[in-house]
């Protein structure tokens, strides 16, 4: 009757790997913030600390909601400070009540927008409306968009230069301009 008493050592043996194992999730091996658990959850590689090889660590990009799936670029800097940084903020804070989201970061919106031209365009017009609801100059509204992420995308990416960008905020507040003279018409 050996038979039960090898169950028992088996089964102690099988807990003893679970139990290691169960450690060994809760372990960073690529040192990126993640754990194996995590790692797994999200399908990330847990010997590399940035799986798209963008430059960011996945924890650090799962912690401003970045997907670590894809390659994620850093926005361009500005100085602290400094009026584009102060710009930079009034368009995100726009965004954040459009969104409804406090939390989106300027990082996040600059790589979810990058080259998409429906979606950088839909939602600089978005902003233009917010930002003259809520009283702001068409001058600030420019200076707003300047700082926008599709055309600092576009402009990092050397696709446009200044004067394109200039076009750009130009053409799309003039064009705004006409839509809501048109609405003021219609509505009188």
């Amino acid at each position: 009757m050996d038979f039960p008493r090898t169950n028992k050592k088996l089964l102690s043996h099988s807990d003893k790997i679970k139990a290691l194992h169960e450690r060994e999730l809760d372990l960073d091996f690529d040192g990126d913030g993640l754990t194996e658990r995590e790692e797994r959850k999200y399908g990330l590689n847990p010997l590399s600390p940035d799986t798209d090889g963008d430059g960011l660590y996945d924890g650090q990009e799962i912690a401003i909601h970045i997907n670590p799936h894809l390659y994620s670029k850093v926005p361009p800097s500005v100085e602290k400070g400094s009026n584009k940084e102060q710009h930079r903020e009034n368009y995100l804070h726009s965004v954040q009540t459009l969104l409804k989201n406090q939390e989106l970061s300027y990082q996040a919106l600059y790589n979810q927008i990058a080259g998409d031209d429906w979606l950088g365009r839909s939602l600089d017009e978005r902003v233009i409306a917010a930002q003259l609801h809520s009283g702001s100059s068409l001058d600030q509204i420019k200076c707003s968009l300047a700082q926008s992420p599709y055309v600092q995308w576009h402009l990092e990416e050397g696709q446009w230069d200044k004067d394109s960008a200039i076009g750009y905020i130009g053409e799309l507040t003039r064009q705004f301009g006409a839509k809501r003279t048109q609405e003021e018409e219609i509505s009188e």
